[in-house]
């Protein structure tokens, strides 16, 4: 079987020819009755905050039912949630707390996100504030937490 390579990330041509539509920073997906909202990476190492994030979190957001979960996925960790050790927090998590904002609004919120490679076994991957964080974790490193 040969797979295609899918040129780089953001390429509007390719998410096009892959998906069938235009390509945004925020995506919007229901599946099985439940709402994600997808925010792809942006930005440089100081500024990652997706142009258009909080009026797509709006729209995407807007009547919901507030007993049932929504995810918001994203690469970057959500600052002070879960553990993103050992790496610089305000490096990883540089989006200007802007989606953390977000999310604390809505207790019914499941926020997803990675970057930060922590090992499997750290309980530090699942974080309950405001709304509850997960960070997903390495296979990678699988050394003690």
């Amino acid at each position: 079987m040969e797979r295609e390579v899918i040129p780089t990330v953001g390429s509007g041509e390719a998410w096009k020819r892959v998906f069938g539509e235009d390509w945004d920073f925020v995506q919007v997906r229901d599946v099985k009755g439940y709402r994600f909202i997808l925010s792809h990476y942006y930005g440089t190492i100081h500024q990652q905050t997706p142009p258009g994030l909080e009026k797509a979190f709006a729209a995407a957001t807007q009547g919901l039912d507030p007993a049932r979960p929504f995810f918001f996925v994203q690469h970057r960790v959500f600052p002070e949630t879960v553990d993103a050790f050992p790496y610089e927090k305000e490096w990883w998590c540089a989006d200007g707390d802007a989606s953390k904002k977000l999310l604390s609004r809505h207790p019914n919120a499941v926020g997803i996100c990675g970057h930060a490679h922590s090992n499997l076994l750290n309980d530090g991957n699942l974080w309950k504030g405001p709304f509850a964080a997960v960070e997903v974790p390495s296979l990678h490193n699988l050394g003690f937490p």
